[in-house]
């Protein structure tokens, strides 16, 4: 009798976990998309120049930063950069 209530006791611990886990992760990801949407906003007082050399334009900037608050841009300028420098490249050719 005690092996099973402590079956139960253990089951219902692991289940009370994997509920904090997720609780814990997800608020780990919306921490992470507001960091990354701050160091874009940061990235606007860059110069012309230097976002040049990161691949990117200012329209890019404002392109990633189009979503809401809790929105991660990180991927759109991702995209943008490797599509900038296919275009800078095959230009060279």
């Amino acid at each position: 009798m005690t092996n099973y209530l402590g079956n139960i006791r253990a089951s219902t611990l692991r289940s009370r976990n994997a509920g904090w886990s997720i609780a814990g992760s997800r608020l780990a990801q919306a921490f992470a998309r507001y960091r990354n949407r701050r160091d874009v906003r940061s990235m606007q007082a860059l110069s012309d120049h230097l976002l040049g050399d990161i691949g990117l334009t200012r329209s890019d900037l404002r392109y990633a930063l189009r979503g809401g608050p809790l929105e991660d841009p990180s991927a759109d300028l991702t995209r943008a950069a490797l599509r900038n420098r296919s275009r800078r490249f095959s230009k060279t050719e």
